[in-house]
């Protein structure tokens, strides 16, 4: 039965003149031609496919950037990279903002066909300086299946209590995934840092899985947190992995520290990663941005963290011959 299988797929890219499928080039090209098709060979070749996470903490982020045509345009070109993005330090209470970008974002490119969309958080945080978090992701990828907003039961420890999410992600290994993201206070950091864990326990218990990731601005490096302190934290250890490289950059200014951080819960959840995939994108050196740009972004404080990081999620998929001799997945 299988060498009948692999015979008329030899015939099918005979008759198409078919080039070999490893190209990248042929790939694109294939794409383009879809249209009428006939699966004639199913779950023959392998292929791994990934589903890229970020998160970007940018200052103060409201209309004022969002009119900003040249931050408008910037932003758009980093969330386009993803398939699931969680924006930091929103400050957007009507929503006019957010959804402003999410217009502009689905008329740049491949989102026209692979729309975002989007959810946000209340404005969160203890005085009159007040963030949201809001998630963009694709939503021919992810579905969105749970979230609420995590409280802390007695003591006050977090300044800006997490915006928890759970996202049905059917192409990848882990089919469900939990995102916390943080924006932790660099005053508090250690305190912050060590309550996550029960956030996570949190997390665990009311949306009923383990595949967890935490991810955003930790402020867990430099002046904020030292090594030590930062090895002696609970999520420091199994079950929780840490993924950014402690000497990678997160950051556009003079310094070189480790802000920002993803850490995951779980060996199933770590195994789900694709190896080394989490590290900063310099937006600045990949846009040839100069600083007058770049403080656009982070208003005042030229330290903050406005690089951004990625983590990637393996998926499986099947490459099947098509009748119009295209390679659809």
């Amino acid at each position: 039965m299988s060498m009948r299988i692999l015979r008329g797929l030899s015939l099918c890219l005979q008759k198409q003149s078919v080039s070999p499928i490893d190209s990248k080039d042929n790939l694109k090209g294939y794409h383009n031609q879809i249209g009428e098709f006939l699966f004639l060979v199913f779950c023959i070749f392998y292929r791994k496919v990934t589903m890229k996470i970020a998160a970007f903490n940018v200052k103060n982020l409201g209309m004022k950037k969002v009119n900003n045509d040249i931050i408008l345009k910037n932003l758009i070109k980093i969330v386009s990279r993803y398939s699931l993005v969680v924006m930091q330090e929103v400050q957007d209470p009507t929503g006019n903002a957010m959804n402003k970008f999410l217009t502009e974002l689905n008329k740049y490119g491949k989102n026209k066909s692979h729309p975002f969309e989007m959810l946000s958080s209340d404005p969160i945080g203890r005085n009159s300086h007040k963030e949201q978090f809001v998630f963009f992701y694709r939503h021919d990828e992810i579905d969105v299946i749970d979230y609420y907003q995590y409280e802390e039961e007695n003591e006050d420890v977090l300044a800006r209590e997490p915006f928890i999410v759970r996202f049905e992600c059917p192409n990848t290994v882990v089919k469900n995934l939990v995102l916390i993201p943080v924006h932790i206070d660099p005053d508090d950091a250690e305190n912050e840092l060590e309550a996550l864990d029960d956030v996570v326990e949190d997390a665990r218990r009311t949306l009923e899985t383990d595949n967890i990731m935490i991810l955003g601005d930790f402020n867990a490096d430099g002046r904020y947190l030292n090594n030590e302190t930062r090895e002696a934290l609970s999520i420091s250890s199994a079950p929780y992995y840490w993924l950014i490289d402690e000497d990678a950059d997160t950051t556009t200014g003079a310094n070189d520290h480790t802000y920002d951080r993803i850490v995951v819960y779980g060996d199933e959840m770590y195994d789900a990663v694709v190896a080394n995939s989490a590290k900063p994108f310099n937006f600045q050196k990949a846009y040839k941005l100069g600083k007058k740009m770049v403080r656009l972004f982070t208003c005042k404080h030229s330290y903050y963290n406005v690089v951004h990081f990625s983590t990637m999620l393996s998926s499986q998929g099947f490459l099947t011959c098509l009748h119009s001799g295209s390679i659809h997945q």
